[in-house]
């Protein structure tokens, strides 16, 4: 189901962008002339359906209460221009830069095939080694950064290590004894014991890593200001 500024991205033409911009200031007037508050409410509702409509482009939508805030007497230009350029505001962009970059370069990808080769296939320790990595990551990505990218990668070792580990659980001569009873059921359309002890199997040692992986990141977002918005947001209300 498509979203309400998606709808417009796609559907609305830009003609139909032009009347928004001209017609949309228009329409809202009467709110200016009712105190600081509906000013300042004029400025949310011109800011809101220009982005829903995607008539300007997003960057200069945000920065419309540079102009309008002063115009309307709400703040003064350099109280608005103070509020974009927040210490907060800039980590928290250098963090997002620093996760561009971690991912463009796979970096990710290489910590996480390190963990394995360190810690092996034991699946116990390799737990260890993917909760180290997402804690290390989130400290200077967002956690649910972390979390997707790390998700794929945690996909792909289980099913090599589901493989590995009924190969060392069955043994060859397991194996060996179980053929002819599989392709029995094989031919006659019915599931096999194997594959559904296989899918059990896959899932039991699956969830266990996604949810170690998912707490991991949330425990190291609180190590670093750019870890997670919580921190950065606490580091705003304490300075205030």
């Amino acid at each position: 189901m498509l979203s309400c500024k998606t709808f417009f991205q796609t559907y609305v033409s830009p003609k139909m962008k032009t009347l928004v911009i001209v017609l949309t200031p228009l329409l809202l007037l009467p709110l200016i002339f009712n105190g600081a508050e509906a000013r300042a409410g004029y400025c949310v509702l011109l800011m809101t359906i220009f982005w829903l409509t995607s008539a300007l482009p997003e960057a200069v939508t945000s920065l419309l209460p540079i102009v309008l805030f002063p115009l309307l007497d709400i703040l003064s230009t350099s109280e608005v221009c103070a509020l974009y350029i927040k210490q907060s505001n800039i980590v928290f962009f250098g963090g997002v830069v620093l996760a561009l970059g971690v991912e463009r370069s796979n970096l990710h990808r290489r910590i996480a095939l390190r963990v394995i080769l360190t810690f092996g296939t034991n699946p116990r320790w390799l737990m260890l080694g993917f909760m180290s990595v997402s804690m290390s990551l989130s400290l200077w990505i967002s956690n649910s950064g972390v979390t997707a990218m790390l998700i794929p990668i945690v996909n792909a070792v289980v099913d090599e290590l589901f493989h590995d580990s009924m190969d060392v659980e069955m043994g060859a001569n397991s194996l060996a004894s179980q053929h002819s009873s599989i392709v029995t059921l094989q031919e006659t359309g019915q599931p096999t014991k194997q594959c559904s002890r296989s899918n059990d199997i896959k899932q039991k040692v699956k969830v266990p890593f996604l949810i170690a992986v998912s707490y991991a990141a949330s425990l190291g977002g609180t190590g670093t200001l750019i870890g997670s918005g919580a921190p950065l947001a606490f580091k705003g209300i304490f300075e205030e």
